[in-house]
This record gives structure tokens, C-alpha cells and sequence, in this order.
């Protein structure tokens, strides 16, 4: 897995401004504009199995009020300069590079026993990871992933 992503279609431009103001993740390596408030954020990662992985997507999506649905490692996403024609008139995908890092678990300080239980009060299910590890071990150190895009006609 080369990264993490978070999907804010829900008072994005909110979320996005909780996201850039913390602390308990670093910024992000892209924030795609999907279309009129709504965004895909990616960070660039190393180290990260699948199962980490997607634990560390479900956090995200907690945490930043993403899109519980969007937590699957098997996500597409938009392509920047193409357009997404859910919408009349169509919306061109546009993409900010806010930096350049290739990021570790370590730099992501997420909650892990206050997502269990969101994750459980939200039907979520959660991978194997036991609520009681440290979010650090949990993820594990970095990860890598193909960076998934969306062609849109």
C-alpha cells in the first residue's frame, strides 16, 4: 500500500479545515476537489499491510467525518483534470499538492479505542486489530499502495 485516503462528501470544506487545523495527522500529500465541497485527501505512506491499512482508513473517516463507505482498499478515485459528470454541468476534478513526504504510522495519532467504539455504534466492522494496541503498532510502520484514480468520461 502506497497510501491512505480520506473521502469528505458530507461538509467537506468543514472537515477539510478540521483536517489541515490537527495535530493527529500530517498534512496531506493531495487534496483532490471532486466536486463543489466535497474532496478525496491522500497521504503518501510506507509500510502498511492491508489489514493495517484499512484499519488506519476507518480511523480516518472517524475522526474526520469521511465517508464510513469509503474505507476499502480497493477504492477509485478521481482523476485530476478530468470531469465528474455526476453533476449539470459537469465538474472538472482539480488537485492541490500541499507537500511531498512519504509518511509513517507513527505520524498518524488517531484514537483507537474511541473508533472501536464508533466503529461498533456505526456498524462498521473493524479488522482484527485489538482495541487495547497502540495506534503506532497498530498500523504498523509506513505502508504502500497503488494510487488508485477514477477516469471520468
Amino acid at each position: 500500500m502506497r497510501h491512505l485516503y480520506l473521502d469528505l462528501d458530507t461538509d467537506g470544506e468543514a472537515h477539510l479545515a478540521s483536517l489541515r487545523a490537527s495535530e493527529a495527522v500530517p498534512p496531506p500529500n493531495a487534496v483532490l476537489s471532486t466536486s463543489l465541497g466535497k474532496y478525496q485527501i491522500l497521504w503518501r505512506v510506507d509500510g502498511f499491510t492491508l489489514e493495517q491499512q484499512e484499519s488506519a482508513l476507518k480511523l480516518l473517516a472517524i475522526t474526520f467525518g469521511g465517508d464510513p463507505a469509503c474505507t476499502d482498499c480497493n477504492r477509485v478515485l478521481r482523476l485530476p483534470g478530468f470531469l465528474n459528470c455526476k453533476y449539470d454541468p459537469a465538474y472538472s476534478v482539480t488537485v492541490e499538492y500541499p507537500g511531498d513526504s512519504t509518511w509513517k504510522s507513527d505520524d498518524f495519532r488517531l484514537d483507537m479505542l474511541a473508533a472501536d467504539a464508533l466503529l461498533a455504534s456505526c456498524s462498521i466492522t473493524s479488522r482484527s486489530i485489538p482495541i487495547s494496541t497502540p495506534i503506532p503498532n497498530a498500523i504498523g510502520h509506513g505502508f504502500s499502495m497503488n494510487l488508485p484514480m477514477e477516469r471520468t468520461p
